[in-house]
Order: structure tokens, then sequence, then C-alpha cells
């Protein structure tokens, strides 16, 4: 029998849009997905047995299995898009592959995935987060400086914002969260906490999310006018929580991250 054992995707930033006052990290490379199969026999492994990989009908690549009946692919995505794979016992398909033991399928959605950032009532350059597979920190720039994408101008006209490709295989949740620095709009920078707690009444920025697998559609969602998937008004103490799926990208809602105003007791969910 053959089955998958693990699936590690990696996801990469495409591209920035709009004006962006610092960009904090570096646009480019390859989105892949590192799946590894296990083949046993009467419940033991076995090892030294070839292994196919099929995309389609095509075979892509054929490995033995190590001594762990493990045998590992590495496939990488240069479009965005739906990706059906075989992976076999042996080096040829069987006739139905549905249902036999020596061959097991999965799919992989390669998502392009655009986040907007807009003030909506903020006075200061604030950084945006963004955080996939893993949490993002209340005070992220600090503690997880690698979600750091930039330095966004607080400009109420037009929308600062980036793209992600994102894959995701069968079985396998990609958490993403999203997250800005805006503290509160008072016009001196170190505010007391009370006076800073007041003025955050009215200290937001409008972030969104929009995904799409259809290539034919990436010009209207990478500018923001298609597959919105959720969004919301939020500041320094909340994110937006989504997931990727092989199925689909699902909006989890506005989260409190961390409650520094009484005022914000009850007003979003506090993150789990």
């Amino acid at each position: 029998m053959i089955n998958v054992d693990s699936q590690v995707p990696t996801a990469v930033l495409r591209e920035y849009l709009g004006d962006w006052a610092t960009k904090s990290a570096t646009p480019g490379g390859m989105p892949s997905l590192s799946t590894t199969l296990k083949v046993s026999a009467f419940g033991k492994t076995t090892p030294g047995i070839p292994v196919s990989l099929f995309f389609g009908n095509e075979k892509v690549a054929t490995q033995d299995t190590n001594e762990e009946g493990l045998v590992t692919f590495p496939t990488e995505y240069q479009e965005i898009g739906v990706y059906d794979y075989t992976a076999v016992i042996g080096d040829s398909l069987p006739l139905l592959p549905e249902g036999s033991p020596r061959a097991t399928r999965f799919r992989v959605s390669v998502w392009l995935i655009a986040v907007f950032c807009r003030n909506v009532s903020d006075t200061w350059l604030r950084w945006v987060g963004r955080a996939r597979f893993k949490p993002l920190p209340w005070i992220f720039w600090t503690e997880q400086p690698a979600s750091v994408i930039g330095l966004g101008f607080p400009m109420v006209d037009r929308s600062i914002g980036f793209v992600d490709i994102v894959p995701a295989p069968g079985g396998v949740t990609v958490p993403i969260e999203i997250g800005n620095s805006g503290w509160c709009n008072t016009p001196e920078p170190n505010p007391t906490s009370e006076r800073c707690c007041e003025y955050a009444k009215n200290t937001w920025w409008d972030m969104s999310l929009h995904a799409t697998t259809d290539p034919k559609q990436i010009p209207e969602t990478v500018a923001g006018r298609a597959n919105k998937i959720g969004g919301d008004r939020v500041n320094l103490d909340y994110h937006l929580k989504f997931e990727a799926s092989s199925s689909g990208v699902t909006y989890k809602g506005k989260f409190l991250k961390y409650q520094r105003c009484a005022w914000e007791a009850g007003t979003a969910p506090t993150d789990p």
C-alpha cells in the first residue's frame, strides 16, 4: 500500500502593491511543496520500492523508498492553479488508480493571496505584518521580525498591499494572520496610556484579503476588485485570521489579540 505520510508547503511573497514607506521583505522565489509518501506491506514498511509521481498522465519523477519505506517528492509552482497528482508503486499508472492499493492521489491548490491595508483614521506610519503557518504576535515587528511586510503611509485615498503565493495540499490547512501597528493617533508620539486608549477608539486601518486559483482572475484580484474573502477595521490590538486549504480560503474573523484598553473588552473574540 502507498499513502501520503506528510506534506510541507512553502509560500512566497510575489510582489508589493501601492506606495510603501519601507518594504521589509524580499519578493521572489518559487512556491513549493515537499510530499512524503509511505509504502508498506502487511503493516511493515518496505525499503527499496520504486515509486513514481504522475501529474495527470505525465510521469514527473521516480524514486526508491528509503529504509523506513518513505520517499519524498519536491514540487514547484510557476503558476497558480489546481494540481492533481497520483503517486504509484512502480513506473506506470494502474488502469483504475482510484481504489488501487498501489496508488494514491492528492490535490494541491496554489493560491494567489492579495492583502490590502488602507488608513481610515490614523496619522502615523504603521508596520504591516503577516504570518503564515503560525500565529502573528501582538508586537510582531519586534517578536517576529520575519513577519513584517513593511511600513505603510497613512493615506486614506488609496490602499497599500502585497501578494503571496500559497500552496495548500489536501488535508493540510494553512493559517494566515494579518495585522498592523496602529497604536493611537495622538499628535504626540509618546502619550500616556490613558490618553492613548482614548485616541485608540478612532485609530483604524481597514485590512482585507482576496484570493484566487484562477490565472484569468489575477488582474481583478490584485486590484482588489474581485474574490474578497473577508476584512475588517483593525488597530494594534486586533488581528484578522484566515485559513487556506485545497478546497478554498476561509475568513475566520477579527480577534482581540491583546486587551490594552478597558473599552476593548467584548469588542471581538479573544485570540485563543
